[in-house]
């Protein structure tokens, strides 16, 4: 735990030793220590939450094994401050990285057996949201990364985007307001992917098709695992730019993006609407799709 950046008592070892690449070893390892990790929450999140991630490896022992024990003592946890009030009333949603073609059969099927375990909770109602990330196809979608930078551009791409819809259901806007209601909508609605993609650039005019084209892009270029993302039922799509870029953005090119996803979702399907302005010049669209079907061959390419 030394590499990671947060205050040592907000950091807990359990059992000490890794587990070796054995699921059972760590889920009995961890179901020893529950009581230990409960506390260690309490006095964590003491000034409470409305919402709790669990983050795990699927390949590794202790993720696998781990983080199903650590879903179920975090939802102890939200029961015993009142922030659920039924099984199917979750606030505790997961985020879970799937390993690398190159990682070994074990590392697979520890994954495979994790996934198959936190889609059945989601399906359930139990773990939301839940979002499913793919390291071999990062490798696709960007092939030249060098190894230093690999890892962070996994990791940032979730949780910059996280930080972001998080702080802008907190803020207002003179136009069209994404509210916390809004972002709630979509985190409860099982499996979600996260999209972002530049329109313009400072001094660039935006063209009709421009922001419908970045709505399109953004589903493309999911890093989800073998998941279709037309299948989602819900979605949040969000414009920001600079105040000159949308003085000069036409409402009816905003408005095309924005049937555009309600189109690619189909019918019944809810999209949620924001647009703010900030100070960092050019235009991006932001977008969640929620209410994600998980395919029945999630492992096609893995194993």
């Amino acid at each position: 735990l030394k590499s990671v950046k947060v205050p040592v008592a907000n950091k807990l070892l359990v059992g000490g030793k890794g587990a070796g690449k054995d699921r059972k070893l760590a889920e009995d390892i961890f179901k020893e220590n529950r009581e230990d990790i409960l506390d260690f929450l309490k006095r964590t999140f003491k000034g409470g939450f409305n919402r709790a991630l669990v983050c795990l490896g699927a390949g590794g022992g202790t993720g696998a094994g781990g983080g199903p024990v650590v879903i179920d003592i975090v939802h102890d946890l939200c029961q015993t401050y009142g922030i659920e009030n039924a099984d199917t009333d979750a606030r505790v949603g997961a985020v879970v990285a799937l390993p690398t073609r190159g990682e070994g059969s074990k590392v697979q099927s520890n994954a495979k057996q994790t996934a198959e375990v936190l889609i059945s909770f989601s399906q359930k109602g139990t773990l939301s949201p839940l979002i499913i990330l793919d390291n071999e196809r990062i490798k696709q979608i960007y092939p030249k990364l060098s190894v230093n930078k690999f890892w962070s551009t996994a990791n940032t791409s979730i949780c910059s985007l996280f930080h972001l819809f998080n702080k802008i259901a907190c803020q207002d806007s003179q136009y069209t307001a994404f509210d916390s209601a809004d972002l709630d909508t979509v985190f409860s609605s099982g499996i979600i992917s996260f999209g972002a993609v530049p329109v313009s650039r400072e001094g660039e005019a935006v063209e009709e098709t421009d922001i419908s084209y970045a709505v399109r892009d953004n589903l493309k270029k999911n890093i989800l695992a073998n998941i279709e993302v037309s299948t989602g039922n819900v979605a949040a799509c969000v414009v920001i730019g600079d105040r000159k870029t949308l003085d000069n953005t036409a409402q009816e090119s905003l408005e095309h993006g924005f049937e555009q996803l309600s189109r690619l979702l189909g019918e019944g399907s809810t999209v949620h609407r924001g647009i703010y302005h900030t100070s960092k010049k050019g235009l991006v669209v932001y977008t969640i799709i929620g209410g994600i079907k998980a395919p029945e061959q999630l492992f096609d390419y893995h194993l």
